[in-house]
């Protein structure tokens, strides 16, 4: 068995008043093998550790399934889920009312002459396994797809959406696949639904004060770009909506706001005539009907800006949720640095931080999933520049609101102590800009943006003092333009210089 390399990395530590049941820590944790590895999911305990699940290559083509287990204080511990000649991967994990963690699972024989069967297993906290079981694919499908999803219904069971693969003569196709299982990990029912091309289910939630759920996905309704699948408690499809925004992708929705309104994540592109395009990671308030009512676009000009792969965007509280990615310059071909970034929205989409990630090498984030201690994790795929095809590392950040928010509120100061438009200029931890020109009682756009037209702020106020006033240690060095606007087009700005 190859002798695993971590490398914990502790570069700051910050402590709160809340949460203080567990450490408040950011760190980033480097995990890699001389194969193939990598996390699709994860999930936190009762005890407020945070697991993931994938694989790691044993050897050439041959997977054992991975489990990462990290702590509140930064230590961490592994456990590699192997069987002779055989290839094994962790699809999904939840961990369940009682502290057990329930994960699925594929396996194969390593030659490949025997065909893929669903695994399901339960752990205990230690990761020693209670049971596992075995479950033949539907005939014809030989595998299952990296995108999958589990909640528990109201009956206590487990709904597990997956997509099956198949192939016709050597095009891969994709199925849907809704299983119901016990939390013991015996199955109750499934249903399979026949796409025309592929099926992605990105994400499953059970619909407020109902017995049914809601899938946001990919595949069903041929030739869109995303739909809200609703199905009922027997796992059958009771009408399917499209969502109507041709040129995104990967739909999310995740957070529920009311009995038929959702936040949801996506990757968005937008074709200006005349102008290249335009990639972005944009939020929204959308309801069941796939209607949108409020939008954030979390974009920077002229790049290539795409959600996690698995899971963008994770929900602490209200003024805590958390949107991660990955931002390109050069269409995914390795040659020129990039960033994973996160950004910290609250649930009326005003942006209220944003970090970016990463040392001068290229990532690919997977997913980000917030802790109990109101942090979040994020995950990325490492690729080295120069490029190696050999060698791909997973990077997992550890990261707190304090480390990125830039709180802000509006104030009142005496009039002598209005210095201007925007002061101290350089600036060092604080910011003010003056609201003398606006009126009391106004709604007002305040934005910060960097040079490269980044967005770091994006705040709806109401005007009930004279200034805004802005922490900003979080901001890195370097200039920044503000901005405040309000009704009949008045708006103010100007730059300033983070010191």
């Amino acid at each position: 068995m190859l002798v695993k390399s971590i490398r914990l990395i502790l570069f700051a530590l910050f402590f709160v008043k809340s949460f203080s049941a567990y450490n408040q820590t950011s760190f980033q944790l480097q995990y890699g093998t001389p194969g193939e590895d990598y996390f699709l999911a994860a999930d936190n305990d009762i005890y407020g550790n945070t697991i993931f699940v994938g694989a790691s290559e044993i050897i050439e083509d041959v997977y054992s399934g991975l489990l990462l287990k990290i702590k509140p204080d930064g230590s961490y511990q592994t456990r590699l889920i192997s069987m002779p000649d055989t290839t094994v991967s962790l699809i999904n994990i939840m961990v369940l009312p009682g502290g057990d963690y329930f994960v699925l699972g594929q396996m194969q024989s390593a030659n490949g002459e025997e065909p893929y069967k669903m695994m399901v297993m339960v752990l205990d906290t230690a990761m020693n396994t209670i049971s596992r079981k075995f479950y033949a694919l539907p005939e014809k499908y030989s595998g299952i797809s990296g995108h999958s999803s589990i909640l528990q219904d109201n009956e206590g069971n487990l709904v597990l959406a997956l997509a099956h693969i198949y192939y016709e003569g050597t095009t891969s196709r994709e199925d849907f696949a809704f299983y119901k299982f016990t939390i013991q990990g015996d199955t109750l029912m499934s249903r399979v639904y026949e796409t025309m091309f592929h099926a992605d289910p990105y994400h499953l939630t059970k619909v407020p004060n109902s017995n049914n759920i809601m899938l946001t996905s990919t595949g069903y309704l041929p030739m869109t770009a995303g739909e809200l699948m609703f199905l009922d408690s027997n796992l059958d499809i009771l009408r399917v909506t499209r969502i109507r925004d041709d040129f995104s992708f990967k739909f999310e929705g995740k957070h529920w706001l009311s009995d038929t309104s959702f936040l949801m994540a996506q990757s968005h592109t937008e074709h200006p005539i005349g102008s290249s395009t335009e990639y972005m990671v944009r939020v929204a308030v959308v309801d069941t009907s796939a209607t949108y009512h409020k939008i954030i676009d979390l974009n920077h000009p002229d790049t290539i800006e795409y959600s996690s792969a698995m899971d963008a965007l994770s929900y602490f509280n209200d003024t805590t949720i958390f949107i991660s990615g990955s931002q390109s310059y050069n269409n995914l071909n390795f040659s020129v640095p990039n960033e994973a970034f996160l950004y910290i929205v609250d649930k009326d989409l005003n942006l209220r931080g944003y970090k970016a990630l990463g040392d001068g090498h290229y990532y690919i984030t997977w997913g980000t999933h917030a802790t109990m201690d109101g942090g979040c994790f994020v995950w990325a795929r490492r690729f080295n520049i120069p490029y190696d095809v050999n060698e791909a590392d997973i990077m997992i950040w550890k990261v707190m609101p304090e480390d990125m928010t830039l709180y802000t509120q509006v104030s009142y100061l005496p009039p002598g102590r209005i210095q201007g438009h925007a002061w101290p200029n350089p600036v060092g931890d604080e910011l003010y800009v003056s609201l003398e020109d606006f009126v009391q009682g106004e709604t007002i756009r305040y934005r910060i943006t960097d040079m490269q037209g980044r967005t770091c702020l994006d705040m709806k106020q109401t005007v009930n003092g004279n200034c805004v006033h802005t922490q900003t240690h979080n901001l890195d060095p370097g200039m920044y333009i503000y901005e405040v606007s309000g009704p009949g087009n008045k708006i103010i700005s100007g730059k300033f210089i983070k010191q």
